[in-house]
């Protein structure tokens, strides 16, 4: 998925301070809720193709260009929803 926006919210603060009960190894990419534009699909993909708009979460990560995610933690975008809206969904 190509990210296009990615949420800040307290808990990606408490990662930065060694606070949060999910510590990750360092070094380690910030945000947990994204949302961008699938790019390619592996063959269990399901209901997602190249060009989907969607939302999605992982323990860390989601602040990147590009993320690798399973297909479960991808939901499509509701439809009028932007990039930021979908990320903070």
């Amino acid at each position: 998925v190509e990210v296009r926006a990615a949420a800040l919210n307290f808990p990606e603060l408490l990662m930065l301070q060694n606070k949060y009960q999910y510590k990750p190894s360092l070094p380690f990419v910030l945000c947990t809720e994204g949302a961008g534009i699938v790019r390619e699909v592996g063959s269990k993909a399901g209901h997602l193709k190249p060009g989907d708009q969607v939302f999605f979460f992982s323990m860390s990560g989601c602040a990147r260009e590009e993320v690798v995610l399973p297909m479960d933690a991808v939901v499509p975008l509701p439809k009028g929803y932007t990039f930021s809206q979908g990320a903070g969904f």
